[in-house]
């Protein structure tokens, strides 16, 4: 009895999950393709993580922080804008910088100022470009208003833009502004003697 139960065994192939061979060959492709499709999402987490942004923004905070690293020499250098609007306490300034991009600066008296490009690719591609450019043209000529703060010195560092900034009543001031976002991190006082590094 013992001898037949050992062959019954041996000859009883194990159960099996009920899938057939190329049911296995679909299932696995597609949980591949899967995943693998997932991978572009993936490696945005750690720049979504260290920069504060969120994950469905980290191509366009990319593209912020590609416009400030190529305007910040010539177009960030000063506080001179060609364009100043308030309404309220809220202050909008505007310059044309030479690449063509245009910065804007966001400023409320209490609260941190946010700086933003617009790339002249992106108003060249736009459907009312021909209308446009014109009127940014035309208001920056007729509303020249000067900005009471000078630049010292700035760099740029790890997706940051740190510039030493000169009020008109003398005082200096530290502004770190997130490159990825455009947002004043701090503005702290300094000496205007400290070094710029």
């Amino acid at each position: 009895m013992q001898r037949e139960m050992t062959s019954n065994i041996s000859t009883n192939p194990p159960p099996s999950s009920g899938l057939t061979w190329w049911q296995w060959m679909l299932m696995y492709p597609t949980l591949g393709v899967a995943i693998l499709g997932s991978v572009p999402t993936w490696l945005k987490i750690p720049s979504a993580i260290e920069n504060g942004i969120p994950l469905n923004q980290v191509e366009a905070a990319r593209q912020r922080d590609s416009l400030f690293s190529a305007n910040y020499a010539t177009c960030l250098d000063s506080e001179d804008y060609d364009y100043t609007a308030q309404n309220g306490d809220m202050t909008v300034s505007t310059k044309l910088c030479p690449s063509g991009d245009v910065l804007i600066r966001f400023s409320k008296p209490d609260a941190k100022s946010v700086y933003q490009f617009v790339s002249s690719e992106s108003v060249q591609r736009s459907a009312f470009s021909e209308f446009l450019i014109p009127a940014v043209a035309a208001a920056t000529v007729s509303n020249k208003q000067p900005i009471a703060q000078s630049v010292i010195c700035q760099k740029l560092e790890d997706g940051r833009l740190i510039r030493r900034i000169q009020e008109a009543d003398g005082r200096c001031y530290e502004q770190i502004i997130n490159t990825f976002t455009g947002e004043v991190i701090s503005r702290t006082e300094v000496s205007c003697d400290a070094d710029c590094e």
